[in-house]
């Protein structure tokens, strides 16, 4: 899937790309040019990559903030997330066995994205209640 994030990275790299030519060309000719482009794209997918590591540090920032009631009232809403609050509240101590109902709820779901992330639940935290049940998405994080 592709996110805002990876679309601001790839823009972010094609811009450093053209600036390095740009400037490659200027100061070094052809030589310059590869040597440019390349610098520009490794500087632009850094610059690209800043604003998914600040949303994604600013998240866990205010997850690690949350009540663990507070947590546990989001993980039925937001089962979308539901990965990061079972990964939060286990690193507070909490007993992964606490959470097996909710993954259990979330694989049994109706709603097939809902499935998608129990079935990611399952795989991190339940793999025994897979069973024979094809394999999520990988992609969830």
């Amino acid at each position: 899937m592709i996110t805002i994030f990876d679309i601001f990275q790839f823009a972010a790299m094609f811009v450093g790309g053209v600036a390095g030519y740009r400037l490659g060309s200027v100061i070094a000719g052809n030589v310059g040019v590869g040597v440019g482009v390349i610098v520009g794209v490794v500087v632009g997918w850094a610059v690209g990559r800043a604003p998914w590591f600040l949303v994604s540090r600013s998240f866990h920032k205010s997850l690690k903030q949350m009540s663990s009631s507070n947590l546990r009232s989001r993980l039925v809403n937001e089962y979308y997330i539901s990965h990061l609050i079972i990964a939060e509240l286990v690193s507070r101590g909490e007993s992964v066995e606490s959470f097996r109902q909710i993954v259990t709820m979330q694989l049994n779901s109706e709603s097939l994205d809902v499935q998608r992330f129990g079935q990611a639940n399952a795989q991190a935290w339940f793999p025994e209640l897979l069973g024979g049940r094809p394999q999520a998405n990988k992609e969830l994080d």
